[in-house]
């Protein structure tokens, strides 16, 4: 029979009852740290840092972005400001076939897109993330993100608008040309085309303003920002992504396992994403429709809209994830 250590031995039952009292506050007789016996005393103790960091409070993240927001309205009010300011002046030719298609109504006008863009991926972040995963943090960097993306967005936009000056395709028509400087430029001998000053329009001033505001588009550089944030959020938080990138194992992984529900989520996902990036592509082609834009300026529209969107996410959503992951 071996011998127990006699420093190992409880010599009285006061010994014996006083480690087990020690052993139920938290301590043992080792001097470790173990979990609170009585489940209210569980929030006097200091939790692990790890956890304590993965649902930051919405006030904390709001001081800790407190640039980052201040940034996103500047770029905002920015870009309001410069759309304010009048574009560059271009001559014209009056036998330009490229601006010489009618002028058209708006098919998307602009006041029926200021308003769903925002609102739409808001509420899409508040019932999913905040009201269903219950994580307000996750709602606030979207909402942050979307800010930035909108304010970048609309102050490259606008930036590019006055400063190019690109003529809409159905600049003539918006413009009305003097019709006896017309008739002079017709007139000129060949290869001698004269071209028409900014001041031969007779037509209404805020059109003719618009019509010089051809490249980039804006509807489609707005859309492709908003709707853009969108496909990136139901990508993340359906985690089609994280699974390509490993962070959830392999494709058989869990429930995952029968072949028709994963043919199933897979097509849910990626429709999640296809569906806002069609409805933007949807908004730039009824504007080459509408004949307000040349193909190009719709293309650049849609890389700086679609530019915003995955710097806004990357920087203030998707790092933070991919951290906290």
């Amino acid at each position: 029979m071996s011998r127990e250590p006699l420093n190992a031995r409880v010599s009285s039952d006061d010994e014996h009852v006083a480690l087990t009292s020690d052993a139920e506050n938290g301590r043992s007789h080792f001097g470790t740290w173990r979990a609170p016996a009585c489940a209210d005393q569980g929030h006097s103790q200091a939790m692990p840092h790890a956890f304590a960091d993965k649902h930051p409070a919405f006030l904390t993240l709001l001081r800790h972005h407190a640039f980052d927001w201040v940034g996103g309205v500047l770029a905002v009010v920015a870009g309001f400001a410069v759309g304010r300011i009048n574009p560059n002046e271009r001559s014209f030719f009056p036998t330009d076939d490229s601006i010489s298609y009618a002028w058209k109504d708006d098919t998307y006008p602009a006041w029926a897109l200021a308003f769903p863009l925002p609102v739409f991926p808001l509420v899409l972040f508040i019932l999913v993330s905040g009201l269903v995963r219950k994580r307000w943090d996750e709602v606030h960097r979207a909402t942050l993100g979307l800010l930035v993306a909108g304010g970048m967005t609309l102050l490259v936009t606008n930036v590019l608008k006055v400063s190019v000056g690109r003529l809409r395709p159905g600049f003539i028509d918006a413009c009305l040309p003097d019709p006896a400087l017309v008739s002079l430029a017709l007139s000129a001998p060949p290869g001698s085309a004269r071209s028409l000053p900014p001041s031969s329009c007779t037509g209404p001033a805020s059109r003719i303003i618009n019509a010089r505001q051809s490249f980039p588009s804006g509807h489609t550089s707005y859309s492709f920002a908003g709707l853009g944030m969108v496909g990136a959020y139901v990508w993340e938080r359906v985690s089609f992504g994280k699974r390509r990138r490993g962070k959830r194992g392999a494709w058989f992984d869990g429930e995952l396992r029968e072949r028709g529900r994963r043919v199933s989520l897979i097509a849910f996902e990626i429709l999640g994403v296809l569906v806002p990036v069609m409805g933007a592509a949807l908004v730039g082609i009824s504007r080459i429709e509408d004949n307000k834009h040349h193909w190009s300026d719709v293309f650049a529209g849609a890389l700086i809209g679609s530019l915003s969107a995955l710097v806004a996410w990357v920087y203030f959503v998707r790092e933070p994830v991919k951290r906290r992951d």
